[in-house]
């Protein structure tokens, strides 16, 4: 498998205020989400969070809200680091760590370690 161009993986750190507004945009582009559960609301079109909670054991575990000044560390892609996509809020993070590896071979090994692997729901996302 090629991609057209390679796409690294990236963290970042951002604060709740930072993070509602990429989450925000997230649940209206590409919903994905990973130890995080959003609850959000729609006014009209535009999704609104409500409450943004740690779920490091799925959304079925403990989940643990976050507050408006606690940092959260979002892994991504060098692409939207730079705000690709209108994902400004990560161009704002601090503590980035860009280790060099690409995003195809990070996938790559995952699957191979954890198959098979289930597609599913988990309720990271859900209306409020």
């Amino acid at each position: 498998m090629r991609l057209r161009y390679v796409v690294l993986v990236v963290a970042v750190g951002l604060v709740w205020a930072g993070t509602a507004t990429a989450a925000e945009r997230k649940l209206v582009i590409y919903p994905q989400v990973a130890g995080l559960q959003l609850a959000f609301h729609c006014e009209g079109t535009t999704a609104v969070v409500d409450v943004m909670s740690r779920a490091p054991d799925g959304p079925g575990g403990t989940l643990t809200p976050i507050g408006p000044a606690d940092a959260v560390r979002f892994v991504t892609n060098d692409f939207m680091l730079t705000g690709g996509d209108g994902y400004t809020p990560f161009t704002q993070g601090t503590n980035v760590l860009q280790p060099g590896d690409g995003l195809l071979e990070v996938t790559i090994e995952y699957i191979t370690a954890n198959s098979p692997v289930a597609r599913g729901v988990e309720g990271r996302i859900v209306r409020s």
